[in-house]
């Protein structure tokens, strides 16, 4: 999906969807209206094998999703702001990281960089584990969803771990909001102050949602996640004064 405002402007949102869920979904939906009263350009496409992309998924990984990523974001001139939802938000702070020259500012809902180690494979069963590397791929219950995990995915995963660092350690310097639900059954925020702590940005923020879930797709998460992408795009240099919806 592309949407670009009557009045032409630089500045894009790029929202990077959870792990399996296709680019048409509550949050992006709620985003793209959100974009259309701000003026702002919005973009979201379907991961590699997930949704009405091509590809099988058993064959997609974290490296392929960032380098589409990046083609898309080079084909469309201008800044970006990521907004990244679940696995979404790993792949943004990759992006921001191979790219900075790209990236203006990063929103974050339900983080979870190095899931597919520390929350996945290390708490598998051995059954479970031999089917993925035997089979390529197995249907994972986690939290309250299940997931398709492939060994591609796992494989890549350790190829692409942020958290190993310790404080300071990923070159990110944009601007970061971090949005996590205190009831998230798939990912501790625990994961996301981890994130806060490794990036080097010195403004980086943290919301946590009471009841929130690992979807954040309530109506007031939405609120947040959308005043969240507007204070990035304020202090990322994203926001454009000729814009009506800025004053």
């Amino acid at each position: 999906d592309y949407y670009t405002p009557p009045t032409p402007s630089p500045h894009h949102i790029l929202y990077l969807p959870c792990l399996h869920r296709a680019k048409n979904s509550a949050k992006s939906s709620n985003l793209l209206q959100h974009c259309r009263r701000q003026s702002y350009n919005f973009l979201c496409a379907d991961y590699y094998g997930v949704g009405r992309s091509s590809g099988n998924f058993k064959d997609a990984c974290l490296t392929k999703w960032v380098q589409d990523s990046i083609d898309l974001m080079t084909s469309i001139p201008g800044d970006y702001t990521l907004v990244g939802s679940g696995v979404g938000s790993w792949i943004a702070v990759l992006i921001a990281q191979q790219r900075p020259d790209l990236v203006v500012g990063l929103v974050g809902l339900a983080c979870d960089p190095d899931f597919t180690e520390d929350l996945l494979w290390k708490n598998l069963s051995e059954e479970d584990k031999r089917e993925i590397e035997e089979e390529g791929i197995k249907d994972i219950k986690w939290g309250n969803e299940v997931y398709p995990i492939s060994d591609a995915l796992i494989k890549d995963g350790r190829s692409n771990l942020l958290l190993r660092g310790g404080p300071n350690s990923l070159k990110v310097t944009v601007p970061v909001r971090l949005i996590h639900g205190l009831s998230d059954p798939e990912v501790s925020y625990s994961t996301a102050l981890s994130l806060l702590s490794c990036l080097q940005s010195d403004d980086v923020s943290l919301v946590l949602r009471k009841g929130g879930s690992h979807q954040l797709d309530e109506e007031e998460d939405m609120d947040v996640m959308r005043s969240a992408v507007d204070e990035v795009m304020r202090r990322g240099g994203g926001y454009d004064l000729r814009s009506p919806a800025s004053g």
